[in-house]
């Protein structure tokens, strides 16, 4: 009798709750598909337009008298409004080689959502594979700083990321292995739990943990630079950063510019035009922007390539 009421009242309860979330988490996977690996690759890229990589671009081929290019970036590399031939690769490509008056070969490594983290390595990744002659990395001050704060990407809901972190003044991580499967990283009823405040918040407890002060951003996104510019030499490489920006935005990001790379090499871009992006809500350069932005930036990098 003891042992009844001992099952109506407790284990009946839990196995109800235990159902119940199951049953609502299957739900949410229906509604939409779980990621189980840390970080990401562009999913929307049309096979005819993807390189052996998985990114939005033209094949990786290239021949020993090819000066090769890797144009590392997010998502104004990845440029998803931009027809296939005006990419940034293809005009980066198109000007340079007029004016080094030599064969140029362009690849891009890019994708949405990216910070200056999972761009090293992807970088890496590229590397393994093929050969570089130079890598430009084109950052983003308006929001490369947060992204590599972050370790689940920006809506914060169960989709994870590989993070690095700074201690003792020295950069350490990542913290999962990239693309690697991680478990639980596709919950979606935690996600949900996580927005109505009802639910340990991942990203907010790696902030308390790591730091989230625009101090600890910069120093992060700057010892993420070197790491990657120490892989970019370590392959006999050269490595240039720049950024561009619309006149709008010319003072943000310009400041947040000047703190990461202080004195360091970078090339700072204007694009100079009434109408330089797709819409007011969104700032990513149009295809003519693209065009113009690319000649700007050949004309800056020649006498910085030796």
């Amino acid at each position: 009798m003891v042992r009844r009421r001992v099952l109506v009242r407790v284990v009946l309860p839990i196995l109800a709750i235990t159902f119940t979330i199951a049953f609502t988490e299957l739900g949410l996977r229906l509604i939409r598909k779980p990621n189980y690996y840390a970080g990401w690759k562009p999913n929307q890229v049309l096979a005819p337009e993807m390189n052996q990589l998985g990114y939005r671009g033209k094949k990786i081929e290239y021949t020993d008298e090819d000066f090769v290019v890797v144009l590392l970036g997010d998502s104004q590399v990845y440029a998803a409004g931009c027809a296939f031939g005006w990419l940034p690769e293809a005009r980066l490509e198109h000007h340079l080689g007029h004016s080094l008056k030599k064969k140029v070969k362009v690849f891009s490594v890019a994708a949405e959502g990216w910070g200056t983290d999972q761009e090293l390595l992807a970088l890496q990744e590229y590397f393994t594979h093929y050969r570089a002659d130079l890598v430009l990395l084109w950052f983003t001050p308006q929001n490369d700083l947060q992204n590599n704060l972050q370790v689940v990407d920006g809506q914060g809901i169960g989709k994870l990321k590989p993070a690095f972190w700074v201690e003792g003044g020295r950069l350490k991580g990542p913290n999962f292995e990239w693309l690697a499967p991680v478990l639980l990283g596709g919950v979606r009823l935690g996600g949900l739990l996580d927005r109505a405040g009802l639910w340990p918040s991942i990203q907010k407890t790696w902030s308390k943990a790591h730091g989230e002060s625009r101090e600890n951003a910069v120093l992060l996104t700057q010892l993420l630079l070197e790491r990657m510019e120490n892989t970019v030499k370590s392959q006999g490489a050269q490595f240039v950063p720049f950024w561009a920006s619309a006149m709008q935005d010319w003072h943000l990001c310009s400041t947040v510019s000047q703190k990461v790379f202080q004195k360091k090499e970078n090339l700072q871009i204007l694009v100079d035009m009434q109408e330089p992006y797709f819409g007011r809500r969104d700032w990513h350069f149009n295809e003519h922007a693209v065009d113009a932005l690319m000649g700007l930036l050949v004309r800056k990098l020649v006498s910085h390539l030796h």
